[in-house]
């Protein structure tokens, strides 16, 4: 049995951030997947010093709910970024941008996964590294973060699911294909050994336009959570998806 059949078979999940005064409603119409934000600015804001709590928190609602985790650990606090590239920036922009040094991002992974490593389901690795918001640097920097963080996440973890890059839906759209979209981003010759090398599970993407035109009605929102609900859970909310597509 591989890692990914060792998962919750669910196909249904949130992305909740980090509100985890949310996770009893979802899990209360049958959603067992959460995703979370595992933010490097916010959990590192000084070097060698961590704020562990948001997340100790987050895994504490989610353990009492019986759900299971997939991490996002993205965002480079302002000491570990090179100040030239910070030059002309507003300090919002700053987490997006690649750190000075990947090791310490590095560093950063093998801390968080050595402190829940048995309490996630799943870790990605960097928020949306084709969306100029979230990631102001080349592919080739990119891939200098997430070959080593996957290896890491590897020796310190190995029954942890890695999953990346965690893909945005503009450049899907682009590209039409998830392995076009991967081989742009890490360089087309180099794509598939690096996945190797890193043993990658899953490749994420955010398909975030699937419901198109008004947003769901009242009655759609209670067949969706009904379907949610059912045996059929998995062909009841294509069903839904392909009304609102058309």
């Amino acid at each position: 049995m591989g890692l990914l059949d060792a998962l919750d078979p669910s196909p249904f999940g949130v992305n909740i951030h980090a509100a985890d005064e949310l996770l009893p409603v979802f899990t209360g119409i049958g959603i067992r997947w959460f995703r979370i934000d595992a933010n490097w600015n916010e959990m590192e804001p000084e070097q060698g010093r961590f704020d562990w709590s948001p997340t100790d928190r987050m895994l504490d609602a989610a353990e009492e709910a019986g759900a299971s985790v997939l991490a996002s650990v993205a965002y480079t606090p302002s000491w570990a970024s090179a100040e030239a590239r910070r030059a002309g920036l507003t300090e919002a922009v700053w987490p997006s941008l690649p750190p000075a040094d990947p090791e310490t991002f590095v560093r950063f992974v093998q801390a968080f996964t050595e402190r829940y490593a048995t309490r996630l389901g799943a870790i990605s690795i960097w928020n949306e590294p084709d969306h100029e918001k979230f990631w102001r640097g080349s592919p080739e920097d990119h891939a200098a973060l997430l070959v080593p963080a996957l290896r890491q996440v590897r020796a310190t973890a190995p029954d942890l699911v890695t999953c990346g890059p965690d893909l945005s839906t503009r450049r899907l759209q682009a590209t039409g294909s998830i392995e076009g979209l991967c081989a742009t981003l890490l360089g087309s010759d180099e794509f598939a050994q690096r996945r190797r090398e890193v043993e990658l599970e899953a490749i994420v993407s955010h398909c975030l336009r699937v419901l198109r035109g008004e947003p769901p009605s009242a009655d759609e929102r209670r067949r969706l959570a009904e379907a949610i609900c059912s045996d059929q859970a998995t062909a009841a909310l294509a069903a839904l998806l392909r009304e609102r597509a058309t």
